[in-house]
């Protein structure tokens, strides 16, 4: 909490206390009013919570400078970017609290001829106090004043959505007039770990990939510049890594029983080229230079890479191919059991028998629907993928 600003005792009591908006870090210049805690005409305690304030860095109280009766508000709830300094209230502190006993009180000031409010300034909302001051009213049906209007959320609740990704205008918040707070979007935030990937099974795995890197290099050497892409050789791994896992095949509608070379259709995506993507039919029975040719053949029925249930394949490959990201949590798509997603390989050290040396790690993430997969399940099949990219071999056999 931070608290107002007070003058001395014989400027209280000459005159109300000023509540002024305080600058709560040296960087801070303005701060927006939240809300007042207190009504006006109520009895306040010195130190007693009277305003809620916000900035960019968190919501505080503004504590009363003073004892007294809060009498009038010059800055109403929801005001945005108030400087600091502003005042933005007035306490008429309490006759014994203002001036020490030991203290003669100044003469009261001669009485002035009454004069009619209408000539001197507009009538306002305002009713005598008992001690001669004025406090104010709510504005009455016919005065035809009307108070500004409330934003339905703080500045701060407006940063913090966005950042979020939380549709703030749709929300109904707990603060005065269902105006959203800070409280309201962290409430609807989710923890660090959790959002759209929550209700998914997450696995990833290491795999030593020195070897798959030198073969394909090979490849490209030898064959006149045919070159095998990295994603291509995931889906191959992922086509029989489900090839040897009837148990996710079954879960994909599969009839038990069903031969070990019944056909798998995957998904291949790119993650840095949104909404290009096709489906591999029969991707467990195509051989490496099979799959590459079909992807760099014209796309028969892009439409399967939609995001409609209806037509989402049941297994993804998504691949990231940016340097220096070291691992990709893909978004499952809509009606996915299972999405492998990939990042390029590096370097790092890594064990080799009983020495340390250097070699190209590959990074695999795999998302499973727990309504689908077993955890059991999805981790064998993450195992499986993992010896195929180490054992390269084994997929020409």
């Amino acid at each position: 909490m931070v608290r107002g600003e007070r003058g001395s005792d014989r400027e209280q009591a000459a005159m109300p206390i000023e509540i002024r908006m305080p600058q709560p870090a040296p960087d801070i210049d303005e701060a927006d009013l939240i809300d007042w805690l207190v009504e006006p005409g109520a009895e306040i305690a010195l130190g007693e919570p009277i305003v809620e304030i916000e900035t960019d860095k968190s919501t505080l109280e503004v504590e009363a400078p003073a004892a007294g009766i809060l009498c009038e508000i010059t800055v109403a709830s929801g005001s945005l970017g108030v400087p600091v300094g502003t005042v933005l209230g007035l306490i008429e502190a309490r006759a014994e609290d203002s001036v020490p006993e030991s203290e003669p009180r100044p003469p009261a000031a001669p009485a002035l001829p009454a004069t009619p409010p209408s000539a001197t300034r507009p009538a306002t909302n305002r009713a005598e106090s008992s001690t001669g001051g004025s406090l104010p009213l709510p504005d009455s049906p016919g005065s035809g004043a009307s108070a500004p209007p409330v934003p339905r959320s703080t500045a701060l609740a407006r940063r913090l959505a966005e950042r979020a990704g939380i549709e703030i205008d749709r929300m109904r918040g707990s603060g005065s007039h269902g105006r959203v707070t800070r409280a309201d979007i962290e409430r609807k935030t989710p923890p660090p770990g959790t959002g759209p990937l929550e209700p998914y099974l997450r696995l990833e795995a290491d795999c030593q990939a020195s070897a798959l890197l030198r073969i394909l290099a090979s490849i490209e050497e030898n064959s006149g510049g045919t070159r095998i892409p990295l994603e291509v050789v995931i889906l191959r791994a992922t086509a029989l890594g489900l090839r040897n896992a009837p148990e996710i095949a079954q879960a994909s509608g599969a009839e038990a029983g069903a031969p070990r070379d019944a056909s798998v259709d995957i998904a291949l995506l790119n993650a840095g080229t949104p909404g290009e993507g096709r489906r591999i039919r029969e991707a467990n029975r195509k051989g490496l230079a099979a799959l590459s040719a079909e992807l760099e053949a014209p796309d028969p029925e892009p439409e399967t890479t939609g995001d409609s249930e209806s037509d989402a394949a049941e297994f993804v490959v998504i691949h990231l191919d940016i340097p220096g990201v070291n691992r990709h949590w893909p978004v499952p798509r809509p009606g996915a059991h299972v999405t492998v997603g990939s990042a390029p390989p590096r370097r790092q050290p890594v064990a080799q028998g009983e020495s340390v040396g250097v070699g190209d790690v590959l990074t695999l993430t795999l998302c499973a629907d727990p309504s689908k997969i077993e955890a059991a399940a999805a981790a064998r099949l993450l195992v499986g993928i993992r010896r195929f990219i180490e054992r390269p071999l084994e997929m020409a056999l």
